[in-house]
């Protein structure tokens, strides 16, 4: 870094003019080239998060649809969180992609407990653009403290989908008593 500006001050004044603003247009160049690779970076990190939760919800989806019982206007409840270790561990990195606090659902997966079918309702609307007929928040507190519902096991596994109370539930994860 010495001998640039050593050179650079053994200039005359015009040369030095010249000499500092192309070291000035080189140092911009260099810096937006670089924003721009980090920035395409982050947009691309963000591609692969959406596709990853657009997937996995349209996974969900499909075994709703395919589901014993289930028909157009069959009322559903989601009920829980993918984002816990026993998913984890039986998806062994699925989910690597979806961040659970920045993509994930589109918010939807915020709180450890989720029961707001509004949310799930939202995200299906928007993203898959299809209308579910989800279960109030009172037909799923009450769905939630049925033994059928606690002997059930979480999503993906067999017997994670089941029709309770003529609603067809969806369990994404155990719930704290």
């Amino acid at each position: 870094m010495m001998i640039p500006i050593c050179f650079v001050i053994c200039l005359s004044n015009d040369d030095r003019k010249r000499v500092v603003g192309i070291i000035n247009c080189f140092t911009l160049m260099v810096l937006v080239i670089c924003n721009i690779m980090i920035s395409n970076g982050i947009v691309e990190e963000m591609k692969l998060r959406y596709n990853a939760t657009y997937s996995l919800t349209l996974r969900v989806l499909d075994d709703i649809y395919e589901s014993d019982g289930f028909s157009s206007g069959s009322r559903v409840a989601i009920l829980g969180n993918v984002f816990t270790q026993e998913w984890e561990n039986y998806n062994k990195g699925l989910l690597d992609r979806c961040d659970k606090d920045v993509a994930s659902w589109g918010q939807v997966w915020a709180s450890e407990a989720n029961t707001n079918q509004y949310l799930y309702e939202r995200y299906y609307n928007i993203y898959h653009g299809i209308v579910l007929n989800m279960a109030t928040d009172e037909e799923v507190d009450f769905i939630i403290d049925t033994d059928e519902f606690k002997d059930m096991k979480c999503y993906p596994n067999d017997g994670s989908i089941k029709k309770i109370n003529n609603i067809t539930v969806v369990k994404l994860s155990n719930f704290d008593d």
